[in-house]
């Protein structure tokens, strides 16, 4: 309902997906050299995309997400068990790994353009629609 809510949101998503991101490589198996420079990058990705939301929230709201206004729910856009499951797989390759990656920024889109359709606030309205642009890429 609230830009701090927003980006109180959005920062939650991007810190658990470079968690979930950076969880598989800690229990190496015979795919590890394959698949942990792909993890490592996607969660580089993802902690840049924490950096970065937390700099437009200071610049948009006057203080860092989270602080005044924790998410109370959320949506999971990259599921601890998918990853884990992709990660443990004697079939997992590095395509499947981005794959995986692929489906988290396509949730990411879909998440933020239905929050900004249903946003009554012009600034969240916006907000939003600049975090779903930024899911595409």
């Amino acid at each position: 309902k609230s830009l701090p809510e927003l980006y109180a949101v959005a920062l939650h998503q991007a810190q658990r997906a470079v968690r979930h991101y950076g969880t598989p490589m800690r229990n190496p198996d015979k795919n590890a050299d394959l698949l942990r420079p792909v993890f490592d990058s996607l969660a580089v990705r993802e902690q840049a995309r924490a950096d970065a939301l937390k700099v437009t929230c200071v610049e948009a709201c006057g203080s860092p997400p989270g602080s005044q206004h924790p998410p109370t729910a959320f949506i999971d856009l990259v599921p601890a068990q998918e990853v884990a499951d992709t990660s443990r797989s004697d079939l997992a390759t590095p395509y499947t790994v981005w794959a995986l990656a692929v489906r988290q920024r396509q949730r990411a889109f879909i998440y933020w353009t239905y929050v900004a359709a249903l946003a009554e606030d012009p600034a969240v309205r916006n907000a939003a629609e600049r975090l779903a642009r930024e899911a595409l890429f």
